[in-house]
This record gives C-alpha cells, sequence and structure tokens, in this order.
C-alpha cells in the first residue's frame, strides 16, 4: 500500500513538474518527439500540443486535457461526402489562422476516414467535460480572413454546416489537396483502374460533374431554377476542344448515368466514368481539368483542381472564385431555367 502511494505521488509531482516546465518554456512538445508516454494515466499528444488522461473506468477511454483558449468546433451536418470535407477543412483552416486548437464531431471524423488516411484533428467528445460548445459563436458566411483574428478574438468559434467559405481554404489548398484529403490507395487504384479501361493515360482528362437526382428538388427551392440544360455541358466540353486542344477525354461522373447517355453521349471522346462515391470524388481531384455544375461534391473538387475548372453557379462562392485565373463561369441564365411558380 506504502509503495503504491509513493507511487502514485512521484506520478503526481512528475506531471505537475512537466506542466510547470512546459508552461514557462522549458520544455516544448515538439521538441521531444519521442517523449510520448507518461507513468499512470497520462499520455503526451506531441502532434496535436494535448495531454490525453485515460478515464479510470476500465474502458479504455480517453479525453483532452481542457483548451485553455477560444477553440473551433464543428459539427457532423449529417449530408453527403461534400458537405463534410467543406466542414472538415474550414474548421481546420479556421484554427489555423485564428492560431488556436480545432475539433470535430467523431462521427464526421468517423466518416471522412473511410476515404481519407490523414484525417487527424481532435474530436468534440474527447474534450465534451470542457463545454467549449456551449456558448461557441457561428462564423460568418462572408469572412475576411485579415481581420478574423480581431472579429472572432477570445470567443470559442463554431462553423456553420452546409455552407462554403473558399476563403479559409484557399491559402492552405495544396496541403490540403495533397495530404489532408489525399485518398486511400485503394480508391486511387480503382481510378487509375478506370483511366486505364479507356486508354486514357496519355490524354488529358476533362472530368465533368454531373449533378441531378436530389438536387433537382434542392436547387428549385434555394434558387428557383431549373437543372444545367444538356447544352451547359456541351458547349463546356466545346470550350476545351477550342481552348486547351490536344488529345482530350471527357469522362462523366454522375448520379443519373440514364440522362447522361441520352444527352452527352455524342462525341466520341465522351465516356461515363462514374462508379462509386469515393471514386468519382478521387476522378474529379486527379483530373486535369473539371466542368462542375453545382452543389458541394463539385465545388470542391474544382477549388482543389489545378487545371481548367468551367462551373455553371457561382452564388456558393458569392464571385470570390471568378478571381482565379483558371475558374470559368458561365451564364447561368443561358443554361438554366428560371422557375415561375413556388416549388
Amino acid at each position: 500500500m506504502r509503495q503504491a502511494r509513493c507511487f502514485h505521488a512521484f506520478v503526481l509531482f512528475f506531471f505537475i513538474f512537466w506542466v510547470a516546465l512546459t508552461h514557462l518554456g522549458f520544455l516544448k512538445l515538439d521538441e521531444f518527439p519521442s517523449f510520448k508516454e507518461l507513468p499512470a494515466t497520462f499520455t503526451i499528444d506531441a502532434l496535436n500540443g494535448f495531454v490525453w488522461q485515460e478515464e479510470n473506468n476500465g474502458t479504455g477511454a480517453k479525453r483532452l486535457t481542457c483548451p485553455k483558449g477560444p477553440t473551433v468546433t464543428v459539427e457532423d451536418g449529417l449530408t453527403g461526402l461534400g458537405n463534410q470535407i467543406w466542414e472538415y477543412a474550414q474548421a481546420w483552416a479556421a484554427a489555423k489562422i485564428l492560431d488556436r486548437p480545432g475539433f470535430v464531431s467523431e462521427s464526421l471524423a468517423r466518416k471522412l476516414k473511410v476515404y481519407f488516411p490523414n484525417i487527424e484533428m481532435p474530436t468534440i467528445e474527447e474534450i465534451s467535460h470542457c463545454n467549449v460548445t456551449k456558448n461557441a459563436t457561428y462564423m460568418k458566411m462572408h469572412v475576411d480572413v485579415k481581420t478574423l483574428k480581431e472579429s472572432y478574438k477570445g470567443v470559442h468559434v463554431r462553423i456553420p454546416q452546409y455552407d462554403m467559405l473558399p476563403e479559409l481554404i484557399l491559402p492552405y489548398r495544396d496541403k490540403l489537396r495533397d495530404e489532408i484529403f489525399k485518398f486511400h490507395d485503394e480508391i486511387l487504384e480503382r481510378v487509375q483502374k478506370t483511366i486505364h479501361s479507356f486508354d486514357a493515360e496519355n490524354l488529358t482528362k476533362v472530368v465533368l460533374h454531373v449533378r441531378r437526382s436530389d438536387y433537382i428538388g434542392l436547387i428549385a427551392i434555394l434558387y428557383k431554377l431549373s437543372p444545367a440544360h444538356s447544352s451547359f455541358y456541351l458547349d463546356a466540353m466545346d470550350w476545351f476542344r477550342k481552348n486547351i486542344g490536344g488529345q482530350l477525354i471527357f469522362m462523366i461522373v454522375t448520379d443519373d448515368i440514364g440522362w447522361c447517355e441520352k444527352n452527352l453521349l455524342i462525341e466520341k471522346d465522351v465516356v461515363i466514368a462514374s462508379d462509386d462515391t469515393g471514386h468519382d470524388l478521387a476522378l474529379l481531384s486527379i483530373a486535369d481539368h473539371n466542368i462542375i455544375d453545382y452543389g458541394s461534391f463539385g465545388m470542391w473538387a474544382g477549388v482543389m483542381s489545378k487545371g481548367h475548372t468551367i462551373a455553371l453557379i457561382d452564388i456558393d462562392f458569392n464571385g470570390i472564385m471568378t478571381k482565379f485565373k483558371n475558374w470559368h463561369v458561365f451564364d447561368e441564365s443561358k443554361y438554366t431555367s428560371k422557375l415561375e411558380f413556388e416549388p
């Protein structure tokens, strides 16, 4: 019994001593990457700068020490992959810009890890005992990165669900594309098999995202517009034929294969390349160029693209993407119909 008490006393003293050194600046986590284990229930997470405490309830559960300052959090919007990516990316970027820790809901992180192995932000559930989300302020739709720190000084920030805030992610576009949202090897291998099946390895690949199904009703409600006419996709393909030239292949990913077969398979250089969600987004992301219509799924691929992107609707971005040299917005009034009735 005396040995146990002495050991626990030693652990407590060691931990208090370590915290004091860290607080005073004599010991920095990132300078001790091998110093990852403390006796008893505490573990240093050098990557994220937190201390883990194992719950003594027999479950092996862990929780983080409470952040000392304000945080950035985002919940799972319980929607599709496109929205999930935007939610995570915006929380990650906002945390970087504001220089504070960021947290995502466990369900959001779990869903994204199906496609991306480098999802590593800590979860809200790991700091649920801290109540940091109770009085959090929602970030506004229109953000100015230059004044962001002053606008949200000293307050917990919550990233709005469903919104797309490209101003946050554009400064980190390369890192987001090449590291954080790098796809699992298995998904990339399937994409390469798709490319190989069309003998497209040495062709310039333009991938079209044609979204219909669920978005037909949504675009009617949000914008009182019809879905894009086939002429949008056909004219966009002609733009690439005229302006890019060379040997092109247009690869369609879609949720309505029947409509695409009927309306878009007119030229020999156009093919249907759809598979599952992860495959289709990966193909969009690694394409040389994109043609997208609307929705967070296609918009993410367009933002991440290194080549030209032709988009139909720019209202999701408040016109900001038109400032990019390789971003082209076609006139939506020409390619959609205004709905005169209440949907």
